[in-house]
């Protein structure tokens, strides 16, 4: 079993941190990949669940899954009514909910969306970026835009172009042009939102990136998320940092913005892409 440090302690302690809604389906195949992180990593998993409305077995999952495990389910307020939030208020709200339920025993928070897959070695990846520099206090995977290969016939001429396959741990198989689909997230050094075109400057939907440099370096940026994201213990625990679906003049915006800026503007930590950890987001 492989080690995690960051840049001053072995890492003991790793919660790993979803919001769920009707994700009965995704659960079944990506709890094979959190089995393999538990098998691979000497570190203590532990799991926070938000589970909003769901009308299929999410929840009597969740709880099965937990029975084997440490961690928690939670439900918000069902007096609040979340259905009238704009989109990404409602995902603030629920992200600042988990952030408030997060227990204080962990080192390094993992954040992981639904639709979301990854191989096991991810975490050795950002560790080994963490170990490295002490200045990072939320590291983002590279997020990437994939398909399944059994959906693509209902998608053959959008994305006719696909080419790369993966098969990830879980064994789903996509087909992808390493595009990076997180750009609502995503807010350069220079404060310039890319939304909603791909990061990566020569673009065709990203036909050559996989064999550019910049899949082998840290990237430091004002905002992002990929999908998964290492957040540092302090940061989660601070009550002044929070998830919005507004920025300042109440224009709606991603919610990771408003996190990230807190992050760069409350703290001595930064923001950062490790470009070598993939992510793949699956296009519904």
């Amino acid at each position: 079993m492989m080690i995690l440090f960051d840049s001053k302690q072995k890492i003991e302690d790793i919660c790993i941190v979803m919001l769920c809604r009707d994700s009965l389906s995704y659960l079944e195949e990506i709890e094979k990949s959190f089995a393999l992180l538990e098998k691979s990593y000497q570190v203590n998993f532990s799991y926070l669940f938000l589970e909003n409305g769901s009308h299929d077995e999410t929840s009597a999952f969740i709880k099965s899954f937990l029975s084997k495990r440490k961690g928690g389910l939670i439900h918000p307020d069902p007096s609040i009514p979340l259905d009238s939030l704009k989109r990404t208020e409602k995902m603030a709200f629920l992200r600042n909910l988990a952030k408030e339920k997060s227990p204080s025993h962990c080192s390094w928070f993992m954040l992981i969306d639904t639709d979301i897959y990854f191989d096991s070695d991810i975490l050795k990846i950002m560790f080994d970026h963490l170990s490295n520099n002490n200045e990072i206090g939320m590291l983002c995977a590279n997020g990437l835009e994939v398909i399944k290969k059994k959906g693509l016939r209902k998608y053959k001429k959008r994305y006719r172009g696909l080419r790369k396959e993966i098969t990830t741990d879980s064994q789903q198989t996509f087909l992808t042009q390493n595009h990076y689909y997180d750009t609502y997230a995503y807010t350069d050094l220079k404060g310039k939102s890319h939304w909603p075109h791909c990061t990566y400057s020569a673009c065709e939907k990203c036909i050559d990136t996989e064999k550019s440099e910049a899949r082998q370096k840290l990237k430091f940026v004002t905002s992002a998320f990929g999908g998964i994201a290492l957040i540092k213990d302090e940061l989660m625990r601070n009550t002044s940092m929070l998830w919005s679906g507004r920025d300042g003049t109440n224009i709606e915006q991603c919610e990771h913005v408003e996190f990230c800026k807190s992050i760069n503007e409350k703290s001595a930590y930064k923001v950062a892409i490790a470009e070598d950890a993939l992510s793949y987001w699956v296009i519904p």
